[in-house]
This record gives C-alpha cells, sequence and structure tokens, in this order.
C-alpha cells in the first residue's frame, strides 16, 4: 500500500526533492525582489547548501539567475511607480488639506 501511494504522490507532484527545491525557491523570490540582501544569504536562509546550487536551482525553475531576477523585478517595479506617479494613482496625498 505504501508503495501505491507514493507512486501516486510523485506522479501527482513529483518527487519529494522536487516538492522541497520548488518550496525553497519559491521562497527566495520575496527576499530577492524586496531586500538587497546578498544572494548567499537568501540561499542560506532558504534551506540551500552554497550559493552556486541555489543559482543553478533558481535559474533551473525560473528560467534567469536570482541576480537578474532582482533586477527585472525592480526594473518593473520601478516603471509602475513612476507611471503611477506621472499619472496619478486616485489617491490624495495624506499631508495635503484642501479647504
Amino acid at each position: 500500500m505504501e508503495r501505491i501511494l507514493n507512486y501516486m504522490h510523485a506522479h501527482e507532484t513529483g518527487a519529494i526533492s522536487q516538492y522541497v527545491g520548488q518550496l525553497r525557491i519559491g521562497s527566495a523570490c520575496c527576499p530577492l525582489a524586496q531586500t538587497d540582501q546578498p544572494l548567499a544569504l537568501t540561499a542560506d536562509n532558504t534551506g540551500f547548501s552554497d550559493v552556486a546550487h541555489s543559482s543553478r536551482q533558481f535559474h533551473a525553475a525560473r528560467g534567469l539567475a536570482p541576480g537578474h531576477y532582482r533586477r527585472q523585478f525592480r526594473e518593473r517595479h520601478d516603471s509602475l511607480n513612476s507611471a503611477k506617479a506621472r499619472h496619478g494613482n486616485g489617491r490624495e496625498d495624506p499631508g495635503s488639506v484642501t479647504v
């Protein structure tokens, strides 16, 4: 019975190690996008043994290196903020008072 359950799990979700790897990559995305912490620290905090291994795994999963992911995310975020600043975001500045 256990063999059947293992087979079904592997067939549906992939091997356990692949699943854990996907979780690690997913948890690395947020600090890469929102902080300036070194890639080695991000790798360590997400459970990878070294930065080179995490970079290879990240590239395989996301199609780009962690540093490139960070730059690309920031460029998109900056361009969205610029567009909001140019066109307004429909909100009043909390410091301004209209009388």
